[in-house]
Order: structure tokens, then sequence, then C-alpha cells
């Protein structure tokens, strides 16, 4: 199991996030504390075919560090995800 936190709205939010592979492209992913399953193709560097549970999303990925916009159906997600080093570092005086 991987954990992580997403940055949301420019960090005011931290959600945590949980992910188990399940299989080749296949995962279990825990949001906050919403259990999904998820079907993941990756088609070319940052384009991405997702099933969530039973919903189908295309999905671009445009990162810079750790800063990574998400595109799905026309909105944009900015966000940022950490692991436990990384947000320790970020909270450190």
């Amino acid at each position: 199991m991987s954990r992580y936190v997403a940055l949301l709205d420019g960090g005011a939010r931290e959600v945590p996030v949980e992910v188990v592979p399940d299989g080749p492209g296949r995962f279990a992913v825990r949001v906050g504390g919403t259990l999904h399953r998820v079907d993941a193709f990756q088609h070319d560097h940052g384009t991405l075919s997702l099933l969530v549970d039973t919903a189908s999303y295309a999905v671009t990925l445009d990162r810079k560090d750790d800063l990574v916009k998400v595109r799905v159906r026309g909105a944009v997600f900015p966000l940022e995800v950490l692991d436990d080093r990384r947000l320790r570092l970020r909270r450190a005086p």
C-alpha cells in the first residue's frame, strides 16, 4: 500500500489517499474515507483512460514539479500529491 496526501485549493485542504495495486492497471484507491476501484490505462505521457467504479474518464495530467493539473470533462483541478516524507519536509520550519 502506498499512502499520499493530496493538497487541494492551493494547499488549504489535505485529503489522505491510499493506493493498493490489485492487478495489472487495477487499483483499490481510498480517497478520504471512500474506497474506489480504479482500472487505469496510460495512452501516452500524461493521457489516461480511467474506469473509476462504474464511470469512465479520459484524463490529461500536466505536471510541473509536485503540482499536477488534472483535466477531466472540461474542468481543470490543480493539486499536489505528496508522500509522507515530502509532506514532513513541507511542514518543517
